[in-house]
């Protein structure tokens, strides 16, 4: 496989969207029928709730977060110490998860 990626590059990327393709059919498409709908609703509502109380009131309701409004600084509690700046080149994306939920994981 390692010499595919220089020899035919083309070759390893289907069999890469081959394996995807056959583990969505095999382990994760049923999964996706009984998870999409939990996210897409958790999002709906997430959404809603930001757009009629602020985001500030939505944080307020995660209890992994502590929110200092003042200093504009959003602190979730972490074994390893980080920082992460907001900026538009940066942007704070939030993303719903099956896998996490109802923490708050940051990366």
């Amino acid at each position: 496989m390692a010499e595919l990626v220089f020899d035919d590059p083309l070759e390893v990327r289907r069999r890469f969207v081959d394996l995807l393709s056959g583990y969505w059919d095999e382990a994760f498409g049923h999964e996706w029928e009984r998870l999409g709908p939990m996210l897409a609703s958790e999002a709906e509502d997430a959404g809603s709730s930001i757009e009629e109380e602020g985001l500030y009131a939505f944080f307020d309701r995660q209890p992994e977060l502590r929110l200092d409004r003042e200093a504009g600084v959003l602190v979730r509690r972490s074994p390893h110490e980080h920082e992460v700046e907001v900026t538009p080149g940066r942007r704070l994306m939030l993303v719903p998860s099956a896998y996490v939920w109802p923490h708050v994981r940051v990366n």
